[in-house]
This record gives C-alpha cells, sequence and structure tokens, in this order.
C-alpha cells in the first residue's frame, strides 16, 4: 500500500485476518500453451 492512503484517513483500514479472508485469484492467463498433440522424448510423473 502507499503512504498516501494512510495521510489523510477518515476512519482505520480494514487489516484485521477477519477482513483480508479468501484466495487470491490466479495471475496466470493461460495455463495451456504450446503444441499439446506433440510427442516428446521424455514424460513428467
Amino acid at each position: 500500500m502507499k503512504t498516501s492512503t494512510y495521510t489523510y484517513k477518515k476512519q482505520m483500514s480494514y487489516s484485521r485476518k477477519k477482513y483480508m479472508g479468501g484466495i487470491p485469484g490466479s495471475k496466470i492467463a493461460r495455463f495451456t500453451m504450446g503444441n499439446t498433440k506433440r510427442a516428446f522424448s521424455h514424460r513428467l510423473r
């Protein structure tokens, strides 16, 4: 957060755990990239 957020505050920010719940969303736009049908010499398990 920027410090300018707290310069002129009318009330305290919601930084407690009960307000900050949840998992952040994924930032990966595409999970499957490239040629998925290609035969590769190595395989990961």
